[in-house]
């Protein structure tokens, strides 16, 4: 049988080594044949491991089981060794996505398996003409029987673990840095899509960016694919976001929320002065130094730009196949500005929109990664007090499809005191129906300062809140 590719086979060895359920799968599947040179020792000693203690090396012990090679100086495998353990706990220190690597082992598998029982059944034919017939039908009946039983058996009402390990995980993996939202695990999840609803110019890509830099700060490995703006303009846009940066050298003025015993009490303002802008005579020396000491997390973020118009789900599907095998890069999080901006038929735009959110949706369900997204509200939602899914331009089969819906709306007044609201319009999985009140800024790159539930009074404190209107909170980049 063919080795598995290189990329597999280090993701094994990774999940081998350090993670107690996928490493245990793994342990009873994978054939140290598969794997090449120094990557076949490695997994015949782990997999040796995991038939004496049932249960992964881990950090503790992973290195000891080369010992006899890492610690003789003689030896000429000992540095490759030594890279290549150095990798793995690398790759699982970073975040690895186990769901997708399972996944991709299952279809190696299979595509092994087809190939051998090509080739026997060729062998088969020529050899034995007719009488071969019955022979090829039981290599093929074998190969049936193997077909997919790995990792997609399902599940039963039995197995409490599993259901447990669901609830704990699938809908706070990727919180949103909003109480309100995260109190009740909405947010992105994996094999799932969150679609952001906002009038053009309203912030949707600023809300984008806000939830990449939360996964990164989780250390998720996130691919941020843009559409519109330039790659170097996205970035330009998550150093603000994630260092607090200013564009202008000037004093800040942000609204507050004045909170006694959980209750909105009325609307202050306070001016912040930021440390440093793009304009600082340091910048470069600023930027620089953070970046460095970030760096761990900060290059878990990709940024990749497509031609407006011109992506399909298909090209995104490859493009992703192309960071796995060429730069050992498997989102968590994918997200997208936006749908509306892929290539669809001009001819018929509401079904080919509605065909391509169903898609990527499978997309994210295959590779086990979280989808974000953003749709563009209709003319009508630009007045609106309150943006719904209903005011969703091109398609409202968006919303059908997705499983968390959020709207967002802000009226003239409240974007020149950096106030905004947002709207649970849809989740799939428990309540929704409710308004976020946010303080937001910017000229600082902030999509959210503060946040609670709207109240009722907000809109009497609104009334009473005067702000002096020398300039608005942000005119510019609401984008």
């Amino acid at each position: 049988m063919e080795p598995l590719s290189a990329t597999i086979q280090q993701n094994l060895l990774t999940l081998l080594a350090y993670s107690e359920k996928s490493g245990r799968i793994i342990s009873k599947r994978l054939d140290p044949a598969l794997c090449e040179g120094e990557h076949r020792l490695i997994a015949e000693l782990l997999i040796n491991y995991w038939r004496q203690w049932d249960a992964p090396p881990g950090i503790a012990h992973t290195a000891d089981l080369f010992s006899d090679i890492l610690d003789d100086k003689n030896n000429r495998r000992a540095p490759t060794f030594r890279r290549i353990l150095t990798f793995m706990r690398e790759l699982w220190e970073q975040g690895i996505n186990e769901g997708y690597v399972l996944d991709r082992f299952d279809i190696s598998t299979e595509a092994q398996l087809l190939k051998d029982a090509v080739l026997r059944s060729a062998e088969q034919l020529q050899a034995s003409q007719e009488l071969a017939v019955p022979e090829i039908h039981r290599i093929w009946n074998e190969m049936l029987r193997y077909r997919k039983i790995e990792f997609h058996a399902g599940t039963t009402l039995v197995d409490v673990d599993s259901l447990f390990d669901f609830l704990e995980s699938q809908y706070s993996e990727f919180p949103t840095g909003i109480p309100a939202l995260d109190k009740r695990e909405i947010g992105p999840s994996r094999g799932s899509a969150f679609l952001v609803i906002a009038p053009t110019g309203y912030g949707k890509s600023w809300f984008l960016i806000h939830l990449g830099k939360m996964a990164m700060n989780l250390r998720k490995k996130v691919l941020h694919v843009t559409l519109e703006m330039a790659e170097e303009e996205v970035k330009q846009r998550y150093f603000q976001n994630i260092f607090t940066i200013s564009k202008r050298e000037k004093e800040v003025p942000i609204t507050t929320l004045e909170v006694e015993s959980g209750e909105l009490t009325g609307l202050g303002t306070e001016e912040i002065t930021p440390e440093f802008t793009f304009h600082s005579r340091y910048v470069r020396e600023d930027i620089e130094t953070r970046v460095h000491l970030m760096a761990g997390k900060l290059q878990n973020v990709r940024i990749k730009q497509f031609p407006t118009s011109a992506l399909t789900v298909e090209m995104l599907d490859a493009f992703l196949d192309n960071l796995e095998v060429t730069h050992k890069f498997i989102p968590d999080i994918l997200i997208l500005d936006y749908i509306k901006l892929m290539k669809t038929d001009a001819k018929n735009l509401r079904v080919s929109l509605g065909r391509t959110f169903e898609e990527l949706r499978g997309l994210a369900i295959r590779r086990n990664l979280a989808l974000v997204t953003a749709a563009q509200g209709n003319r009508t939602s630009m007045g609106a007090e309150w943006v719904r899914a209903s005011h969703t331009a091109e398609d409202i089969s968006l919303v059908q499809s997705a499983d968390v819906a959020i709207t967002y709306s802000q009226k003239p007044e409240e974007k020149k005191r950096g106030l905004a609201r947002l709207y649970v319009d849809k989740f799939r999985h428990d309540e929704d129906k409710f308004g976020i009140l946010l303080t937001q800024s910017y000229r600082l790159g902030q999509f959210v300062l503060n946040s609670m539930e709207l109240e009722p009074a907000y809109w009497d404190y609104l009334k009473e809140d005067e702000v002096a209107d020398d300039e608005p909170e942000e005119e510019e980049d609401d984008e």
